[in-house]
């Protein structure tokens, strides 16, 4: 845990240090988000269990770096790295990267859709093997607060049940 704190807050620095080196061109500029790693809901549960509940409530913390972007760009691409209790209340770690589609946008308000190509480990799964997995997402709010929702489906090798997974976000820069 010590070590993947060290590794959150280098992160932190390098990506606060990149934002001072921005264009002018650039109208929307990086974004740094904290990440509360927050709720979930099961669905098509193995049925091992059924007198064994899921845990539902995965707190935890992570970062998510938002690249800058030209004015009229509806595709943003963004990084994250977290870690979270996960189903079975072991720590998870996560980092990855996605391409988010705007849907909608007015003014600061904004629903976007895409894939995320998510690095994940954990005891829990997958016999304690990390793993990669292409996962869709949802983002939705505001440019300094939303959430994100990812559905993690069930993979019969990997994962006994399907996921989907809400993350809170809070801007710091």
């Amino acid at each position: 845990m010590t070590k993947f704190l060290k590794s959150l807050a280098l992160a932190c620095l390098i990506v606060s240090l990149n934002g001072w080196a921005q264009s002018s061109e650039l109208e929307n500029p990086q974004k740094l988000y904290l990440v509360l790693n927050g709720v979930s809901k099961h669905f098509n549960v193995d049925s091992k269990y059924d007198n064994a509940p899921l845990n539902e409530k995965n707190w935890g913390i992570g970062i998510e770096y938002q690249f800058p972007s030209k004015p009229d760009d509806r595709l943003h691409w963004m990084l994250n790295l977290g870690q979270f209790r996960d189903s079975f209340n072991t720590n998870a770690f996560y980092a990855g990267g996605a391409g988010l589609y705007d849907l909608y946008r007015k003014n600061t308000w904004y629903v976007q859709t895409g894939v995320q190509l998510a690095f994940f480990n954990s005891p829990s799964y997958n016999g304690g093997t990390p793993f990669v997995a292409p996962l869709p997402i949802i983002s939705l709010g505001t440019d300094e607060i939303a959430a994100n929702i990812t559905v993690i489906p069930r993979l019969n090798q990997i994962m006994d049940a399907g996921v989907v997974f809400m993350q809170f976000k809070l801007k710091i820069n």
